[in-house]
């Protein structure tokens, strides 16, 4: 997995497209206030969804994130080459959640990102944003809705949809969340 989006066991259309799916690298956390109030991190990986490294060229990340009282929030910016065996083309990826604890039952979150890469004759531009709405029946269920809207004009991310202009998609689900995020 990666730090970007929020991350469910259902597959999201922005943790599936938008962001990558898998990255192989390192990163380094720092905390710069007390409790978890703000942390910083940043690191390097060898690309998006791939084992070997397609180039010579590393990505590099770097972020931060903290919780507030009941504010939770996740900002991620991620730029290298991407492409094999080229080394000059950056794509970049800015990513943001935030999420606020209504009761200690109910939460809300959103989850924007937009991405970028330049390509010879023109640039991919994609970009999405998710809402969710998460009530906890127990400690280890939980009920969220989630909707989603996800522009990939140039079909750069999907690859299966021609001109896709986007598409809201709804679904509950049932999942165990991870605190450690939210």
């Amino acid at each position: 997995g990666t730090v970007t989006g929020v991350q469910t066991c259902a597959l999201p259309i922005l943790f599936a497209w938008a962001g990558p799916f898998t990255q192989t690298g390192m990163q380094f956390d720092y905390p710069i206030l007390e409790e978890g109030k703000l942390n910083v991190y940043a690191g390097f990986n060898r690309g998006w969804d791939q084992w070997d490294d397609n180039n010579s060229s590393m990505t590099w990340a770097a972020g931060a994130y903290g919780k507030l009282d009941k504010l939770g929030y996740f900002l991620n910016f991620s730029t290298g080459p991407e492409r094999d065996h080229e080394n000059t083309d950056y794509r970049t990826l800015i990513d943001g959640t935030v999420s606020y604890a209504l009761t200690d039952q109910l939460s809300l979150a959103v989850n924007a990102t937009v991405g970028h890469e330049p390509l010879p004759g023109s640039d991919a531009v994609w970009w999405g944003v998710a809402s969710y709405a998460t009530y906890k029946f127990h400690s280890q269920v939980a009920f969220t809705f989630r909707a989603e809207y996800f522009s990939d004009d140039q079909s750069f991310r999907t690859g299966i949809f021609p001109a896709s202009t986007g598409d809201v998609v709804t679904r509950a689900e049932d999942f165990n969340r991870s605190e450690e995020h939210t």
